[in-house]
């Protein structure tokens, strides 16, 4: 996904579990965000109900994704 986005001219940042992407979040305040549901330290569910849960932050559209819709996985 960041690799299309970028190949599209959007600028990506990246987060490595659900803590750092909240953290960067509401330091950034991007435009979108896109969150894994299945994410190591704190899931997608949590960082999105802290997203709208803060105030410079809760309008900042969310995309939730996850690959366990996808076939054979």
């Amino acid at each position: 996904m960041l690799y299309l986005l970028g190949a599209f001219g959007h600028i990506t940042r990246s987060a490595g579990d659900g803590e750092d992407g909240l953290a960067k979040a509401i330091q950034e305040q991007p435009d979108l965000i896109i969150c894994d549901v299945h994410l190591p330290i704190m899931d997608g569910y949590e960082v999105v109900r802290r997203l709208k849960a803060h105030p410079s932050c809760r309008a900042i559209p969310t995309v939730a994704v996850t690959a366990l819709a996808m076939v054979g996985k």
